[in-house]
């Protein structure tokens, strides 16, 4: 998985290795991580629960495998993680900030907006000129878009 940072949007490398789900880490509740994605014009997500704290940071663009390959409910879905490997974004151009804490950012500026309870990132582009970040996200429930930008500092 790399990112195209002309277009904003993640790119599948010849050497995808599987998965049951992908996407960003956008929300904790204890031991439980919510990861989305918004692939092909469509958002989903899921509720990973697990026994102990998963050593994921928000932000992080994660591959994940459900136990048993199940996953239950409605969107967002409800499973219990098996495995996960960080799929690694190389930062683009001069930023002082990894995209992951761009995301972090972002996440910060609209924690307890109840437009956004479930964020799913669209897009992230980083405008070398200006120093800033501008990373779209939108509400999985509702599809209300905002753009949040994030000063590269």
């Amino acid at each position: 998985m790399f990112k195209n940072h002309v277009t904003g949007q993640l790119e599948q490398p010849a050497d995808f290795n599987g998965g049951d789900f992908e996407g960003y880490a956008v929300k904790t509740e204890g031991n439980n991580l919510l990861i989305t994605n918004y692939l092909n014009g469509d958002s989903s997500g899921v509720w990973l629960s697990s026994q102990e704290p998963v050593p994921i940071e928000l932000g992080q663009y994660v591959r994940v495998w459900f136990k048993n390959g199940q996953a239950l409910g409605t969107q967002p879905l409800r499973a219990e993680l098996d495995s996960f490997e960080v799929v690694t974004i190389a930062p683009p151009g001069h930023s002082a900030l990894t995209e992951a804490e761009a995301i972090q950012k972002a996440l910060n500026q609209i924690e307890g907006d109840k437009h956004m309870q479930v964020p799913v990132v669209k897009s992230i582009i980083f405008h070398e000129e200006d120093k800033r970040w501008s990373i779209e996200m939108l509400n999985m429930y509702n599809h209300k878009m905002i753009t949040i930008k994030v000063d590269d500092a």
